[in-house]
């Protein structure tokens, strides 16, 4: 590298840091100066150091992009080094954040269930908030609706505005009957009541239970017996055509049998038999090697039925750049299906084809144990200090697979940065762009459609496109971005 030619560089990243965005003649000198591995990794040392980059992003304002001409390039190119420099000069000119994901965010997604938000009907202060795998009995145009749910399988969350949880497990049928109660019909349940709420009333065919404070679990078998156990706290039981009250404690569990419901028998309790929390569809993943590894997710809780399911591998941080050569289902040792083709995940300008789509038979039903399993690899040339690539993988299903333009229409709120954005897809495939409620990008200077799926956001006068897809009608998750899922904001 010569003398000149780190001067040239110097130049142009105290412009991308200070000044208004390059013109296209600057960027077209950038590129020509990062086909050298010298001035390439110069380029990246200036950019980093002393804090600049994230000082400069944390600055950074979405600019009028459709003044900044810039030609893709291939991402396989020099290992993708030179794309990721590129990319990063051109993050600065749309406003996109590159500096990286906090991993403590990474190790949450573990744990954090996303709700569905709150664009289903609200029957007495009672929503839904989550389904998993839900396969809904006959043919009803109000899925949603939770004043009557009937499921042949999967898992629906109700929450009530008291404070009140209840997850249903399928086969069932749950009617709201107010802010503090419900009757199921058949089915199998565990509610957990805050303090503040006892007094939560469930009425089934052989009589009532009421709630001291507790968390229990319910299993009525349709037409049939009725077992319950508490594992937290007490509840009662109230037989029908009977005067007595059963006092159920902590680990305790009653039989009531269908013939002689008045007569209640004590049985061991099976508390691994009630799913208790909402299970997670996002799992934290690591890449150490650049020679393959083959990861492998436990999705036992996430298969309910036969049908279509989709994964997505996205990047977080480290080193920014992962192959993803497939990814298969098994169950029981067995492969069930499987999605081969070449894709990667990574810094901006490095994510491509992430996502691995499944078809489960009908032949096959929930039980046993399964895995998907990810082939992956990071890139062999890594900055010094890294290697290991980091990132999170989805695990979906229903709408994520067959998402339509009406589906994404609407705003969508995310906090990044310590600033509260909102995304608005306009029908006609307009959109608008804002933060801390202030507008910042104009709906017609982008475009987006939906394919399999799948939105994608253009943005002219710059070859980049964002891919976003949906959990469900009103979580948002952003497929090549490090930000956490958006959630559909209602008027």
């Amino acid at each position: 590298m010569t003398e000149k030619e780190r001067k040239e560089l110097q130049a142009i990243v105290d412009k991308q840091l200070d000044d208004p965005p390059l013109q296209a003649e600057e960027i077209q000198r950038l590129e020509s100066l990062l086909e050298s591995d010298d001035c390439l990794d110069y380029y990246l040392k200036l950019m980093t150091v002393e804090g600049r980059m994230s000082d400069a992003v944390e600055g950074a304002e979405i600019v009028d992009a459709a003044v900044v001409p810039f030609e893709s390039v291939d991402v396989k190119s020099r290992e993708g080094w030179w794309t990721a420099a590129v990319a990063a000069a051109v993050a600065f000119f749309i406003g996109v954040s590159i500096n990286m994901f906090d991993e403590s965010q990474i190790a949450e997604s573990e744990e954090i269930a996303e709700s569905a938000g709150g664009r289903v009907k609200v029957v007495d202060g009672v929503a839904i908030t989550s389904l998993f795998g839900v396969r809904w009995s006959g043919e009803s145009a109000d899925l949603i609706n939770p004043e009557v749910i009937e499921i042949d399988s999967g898992l629906v969350e109700l929450v009530y505005s008291i404070g009140t949880r209840v997850i249903l497990e399928g086969p069932a049928r749950y009617r709201v009957t107010g802010v503090n109660g419900g009757n199921l019909a058949y089915g199998k349940f565990v509610a957990q009541v805050p303090p503040g709420a006892e007094g939560f009333t469930v009425d089934y065919p052989m009589g009532k239970v009421v709630d001291l404070g507790t968390e229990f679990g319910v299993d009525l078998r349709q037409g049939g017996d009725l077992s319950i156990g508490v594992f937290e706290g007490e509840v009662e039981l109230h037989p029908a055509g009977s005067d007595e009250v059963a006092l159920i404690e902590k680990d305790h569990a009653l039989l009531q049998r269908v013939k002689k419901p008045a007569e209640l028998e004590s049985i061991p309790f099976d508390r691994g038999g009630f799913v208790r929390l909402v299970p997670s569809r996002e799992f934290a993943w690591e890449v150490h090697s650049a020679g393959r590894e083959v990861l492998e997710f436990d999705v036992s809780h996430l298969v309910w039925t036969p049908g279509k399911y989709r994964a997505l591998v996205k990047w977080m941080s480290g080193v920014y750049k992962v192959d993803i050569y497939n990814a298969s289902l098994w169950c029981d040792g067995q492969m069930v299906a499987e999605d081969v083709h070449l894709g990667s995940s990574g810094f901006v300008g490095h994510t491509e084809q992430n996502i691995y789509d499944f078809e489960i038979s009908d032949g096959v039903t929930r039980g046993g144990e399964w895995v998907l399993k990810v082939e992956m690899a990071r890139v062999e040339k890594v900055p010094s200090g890294k290697s290991v690539a980091k990132g999170i993988l989805y695990f979906e299903e229903g709408i994520a697979y067959a998402a339509s333009e009406e589906d994404f229409c609407g705003r969508w709120r995310y906090a990044h940065n310590g600033s509260v954005w909102e995304r608005c897809f306009l029908p006609g495939g307009g959109v608008a762009l804002y933060r801390d409620g202030e507008e910042i990008f104009a709906a017609s200077k982008s475009r987006w459609f939906v394919e399999d799926g799948v939105l994608r956001l253009s943005i002219p006068g710059v070859k980049l496109t964002e891919d976003h897809m949906l959990r469900d009608e009103n979580t948002l998750i952003f497929v090549g971005n490090v930000y956490r899922n958006a959630h559909r904001v209602i008027d």
